[in-house]
């Protein structure tokens, strides 16, 4: 099961307290950071992340209290409604992903926030546990000072969850689960806000414009414009396209030129296609007719043999283990006769080699640019911590290894579908020795000793681990040695 989060951080100028808040999304196993967009005049940042329910609901937790040590909602001063240093957290499901796995991550985040913050919550969309709080625009307050009375004046105002007054410092946060939708911008070359105004009124569903559409108008002081903000609720039913054409035959009528339009964070193919065809007024009109959708269908690896030139050796046998992690996942739904439990951890296992993957090959460039900076003089502490950083990936993935052949043990069942699982074995016992080979080389390249005696020690334990797993999962196989799928 996939989650996505994107959370609405009251941050958009300072490039050091971004990038902190954006470490902080990235420091877990199972959730990949996808997007980053700031704007200076919104005073606001859209971080976009994936990955597992838990993965997911971990990463919002680390941004959450990050930003709670490094936000003074008190001193913002940016054109967007917000009423806390992180101001909403949505989280959507992904492809199958049930919304219940939304709802559950919001409301446990929701209570932790509470709990262990003392910050104020109002649970909205689907988490909402007030109807009239289904909707964002019915929680959410233009400022920090409109909340702070509200809250003070309107019993109504009081949070789902947490104390009664704003933090002093954060303020307050809403966070619920929605189905996916499409933030789109467009600028107008007009420093007057009066149209931008005019034109969000006349686009916005609520005042008899399009359906699916919520709309405002911004001054963006620093480029000398205005804008037209929208979330498209429904990008399907209602695309950019269309959002487009509407805002920009208001514009013509007003004599105000459109200068651009953009995205913020990102967009579901669907989305795209349906924006496209109707753009063109193809019909029909399916997935099919994608080149890259019929790519992957036929070629469902070609993508990535076209990328691993730029992968090295821990970074391929995490994704081996991910491979393996995803056949247990299909042998225990073919053994279930559906998706229980197993699934979900076998999932969430290869969710955590991928984002072990994807680290692997970032740590190696944050190593080789750290040896680069320091020239000729020879390791700086900043190329030692690098290499530290780098070595711990693989013996992570040694780790992850043990752990889903610990997990196929577990899978009771008799026939050819268990030769999958031994399979899964081969495979994972191919992951552990090929990311033992990678730390021991790591490990070569002058790490401390006293470090690199103990990863040593820690790779050679969990790897002996993993290989008598992976050989007791191995026997577990079927005798003809015939896969089930």
């Amino acid at each position: 099961m996939l989650l996505e989060c994107v959370p609405n951080v009251s941050e958009g100028r300072d490039p050091a307290v971004i990038a902190a808040l954006g470490k902080a999304i990235a420091a877990g196993e199972e959730a990949f950071l996808l997007d980053t967009h700031s704007d200076p005049d919104h005073h606001r940042t859209v971080f976009t992340f994936a990955g597992s329910p838990r993965g997911v609901q971990e990463g919002a937790w680390r941004l959450i209290r990050a930003a709670a040590g490094r936000i003074d909602i008190t001193r913002h001063d940016g054109v967007h409604p917000r009423m806390g240093a992180v101001d909403v957290c949505p989280f959507v499901p992904l492809g199958a992903t049930p919304m219940s796995e939304a709802v559950a991550a919001a409301r446990a985040l929701a209570e932790r926030s509470a709990r262990e913050l003392a910050i104020p919550v109002y649970l909205y969309g689907e988490a909402a546990l007030k109807p009239e709080r289904r909707k964002l625009p019915h929680v959410r307050l233009s400022s920090f000072a409109a909340l702070a009375r509200a809250m003070a004046e309107d019993p109504g105002r009081a949070p789902d969850l947490g104390p009664g007054a704003p933090h002093p410092t954060f303020g307050a946060i809403a966070i619920g689960a929605r189905p996916p939708l499409v933030a789109y911008n467009v600028d107008l070359a007009s420093a007057d806000p009066a149209a931008a105004e005019e034109i969000a009124g006349a686009l916005r569903e609520r005042d008899g414009g399009l359906p699916h559409v919520r709309a405002l108008g911004f001054p963006l002081a620093s480029r000398g414009r205005t804008q037209v903000s929208m979330n498209l609720v429904d990008g399907e039913r209602t695309p950019p396209a269309a959002a487009f054409e509407a805002a920009a035959r208001m514009a013509e009528r007003m004599g105000v030129p459109i200068a651009r339009s953009e995205l913020v964070g990102l967009i579901p193919r669907a989305v795209v296609a349906r924006s496209f065809a109707a753009s063109l007024r193809l019909e029909p009109f399916a997935r099919e007719s994608i080149l890259e959708e019929r790519i992957e269908d036929v070629l469902p690896l070609a993508s990535y043999l076209d990328k691993a030139g730029a992968r090295g050796g821990g970074a391929v046998a995490a994704d081996v283990g991910a491979i393996a992690a995803a056949l247990l996942g299909f042998a225990g739904a073919v053994i279930h006769k559906g998706r229980v439990p197993f699934c979900d951890e076998a999932e969430r296992l290869a969710l955590r080699f991928h984002c072990l993957s994807r680290a692997d090959k970032e740590a190696y460039e944050a190593y080789a640019a750290a040896r680069r900076a320091s020239g000729k003089s020879g390791p700086s502490p900043e190329a030692a911590a690098a290499l530290e950083a780098a070595c711990r990936i693989p013996l992570k993935v040694i780790e992850t290894a043990r752990d889903a052949c610990a997990l196929g043990l577990t899978l009771d069942g008799a026939g050819s579908i268990l030769a999958d699982c031994g399979v899964a074995a081969h495979l994972l016992a191919a992951a552990a020795r090929s990311a033992k080979t990678t730390l021991d080389a790591n490990l070569r390249m002058r790490a401390a000793a006293p470090f690199a005696d103990r990863l040593a020690d820690e790779g050679r334990a969990l790897l002996a681990e993993a290989h008598d797993l992976a050989e007791k999962l191995l026997a577990r196989a079927a005798p003809s040695g015939e896969g089930g799928g």
